[in-house]
């Protein structure tokens, strides 16, 4: 049943996935990164009564749909047909599972095909997910042998063991409503076969200048990098491209369309809105989209001040959101303040209740971080001798970014 491989090597045109390094780093050998088929995997392929069929056509590359890394393996298979690689001798013969996309089809399946002992083994059709990645276990699978066997994987090698060599795979086509699916992590517990590339691009977003605190403020200074890489077969690693044809592309945060801003693979710029980057190499046959890097332009606030109080928080209240120790005021008019930036970019919300947190509420006021970086609201305590207030802050836009949390203060007038 074994054929000769189909294999075409392809690299799709649109990478929406976080850039990564080549997934087989130190301390993980539980993924293999593969970049080409070799004698680890055979295509097969069948028409849909079982006998031997077409091949379906294997391209490995970097994808528009990846489990891990920066490619997959992408199977499409003829009309009439099911097809699909098998994996040989990963040892044990427990734990066979394929990361499967289905593409195509409204309800896409599967079928297990087993080789070892001399016997081949097929399974009922299971479940593919469509558009999504999902894992596909042979120990879940009723498998079917020879003279009318039937069981699980588990079932087989109790009773017969696995003497010498096997193969795996999970079959797929339109004979089974999956013409098309995407491969990525395939094999067992473990040794998982991770489809990569052989040239892809990464880009990365960064700080510019020597100090790094891991966020990007509002008025900072930062450093878009995209870099070529090739896979090197004679020295089995990634080798970076120099003077490769690289062109950075940026996308504001809640728009859609991506704009080339320049035509070299490192920009310096200064962050007055967030954004999402990525890199597309030109290539003579191709073009190589990277993933995304987050450009991220954070707002500031400081914690809100009530009459020249802050927030010491009160242990003793669930803190969703946190709540202060109460603060003693005087009746009349209270004052909340806080800081921010850039200016106009930050709102801050004060809602007034009576007695407790879930008591009436009496008004609601805002304000907006001014040119002097602050911001102030006033509120009148009236007749009360309890107030609670719930203190907000958001950007004004979705410009800016901004990591905060709601303070609640309890108040006792006096």
């Amino acid at each position: 049943m074994r054929r000769a491989l189909a294999v075409l090597l392809a690299v799709p045109l649109v990478g929406l996935v976080p850039a990564l390094t080549p997934p087989a780093v130190a301390g993980d050998d539980h993924y293999v990164a593969v970049r080409a088929l070799d004698d680890r995997f055979t295509v097969v392929g069948e028409d849909c009564a079982g006998a031997d069929g077409a091949l379906p056509t294997v391209r490995i590359g970097a994808s528009d749909t990846t489990w891990r890394g920066e490619g997959s393996a992408r199977v499409t298979a003829p009309a009439d047909t099911v097809g699909g690689l098998m994996v040989h001798d990963p040892h044990p013969l427990r734990g066979v599972q394929y990361g499967v996309d289905a593409v195509t089809g409204r309800a896409p399946q599967g079928r297990w095909r087993v080789e070892a002992n001399g016997d081949v083994l097929t399974s009922d059709p299971v479940d593919l997910s469509r558009g999504d990645w999902s894992r596909v276990w042979l120990e879940d699978a009723v498998l079917h042998g020879p003279d009318g066997w039937t069981g699980s994987i588990e079932d087989y090698i109790a009773q017969f063991g696995h003497r010498g060599h096997w193969s795996a795979g999970l079959l797929t086509g339109p004979c089974l409503g999956s013409g098309e699916v995407r491969l990525d992590g395939i094999g067992t517990r473990h040794t998982l076969f991770d489809f990569e590339p052989r040239a892809w691009v990464t880009v990365r977003v960064g700080e510019a200048g020597p100090r790094y605190d891991g966020a990007i403020t509002a008025g900072e200074r930062f450093v878009v990098r995209a870099v070529a890489h090739r896979w090197d077969v004679a020295t089995d690693r990634a080798e970076r491209v120099r003077g490769a044809d690289l062109v950075l592309q940026r996308r504001w945060t809640g728009t859609k369309r991506w704009r080339t801003v320049a035509r070299i693979g490192t920009w310096h710029g200064t962050s007055d809105r967030s954004a999402s980057w990525r890199a597309a190499w030109h290539r003579p046959t191709e073009v190589i989209r990277s993933g995304t890097d987050q450009q991220p332009s954070w707002a500031e606030a400081s914690e809100p001040v009530v009459d020249g109080h802050r927030c010491h928080h009160d242990p003793d209240v669930l803190p969703f959101p946190p709540t202060c120790k109460p603060i003693r005021v005087a009746a009349g008019t209270v004052t909340i303040t806080g800081t921010g930036g850039p200016p106009g970019a930050v709102r801050a919300k004060v809602t007034v209740r009576t007695g407790d947190f879930d008591g009436p509420r009496l008004t609601t006021r805002r304000a907006v971080v001014g040119r002097d970086g602050g911001w102030r609201v006033t509120v009148d305590t009236g007749s009360h001798d309890h107030l609670y207030l719930l203190v907000t802050t958001s950007p004004t836009s979705p410009r800016h970014e901004l990591v905060t949390e709601d303070l609640r203060f309890p108040l006792e007038v006096r």
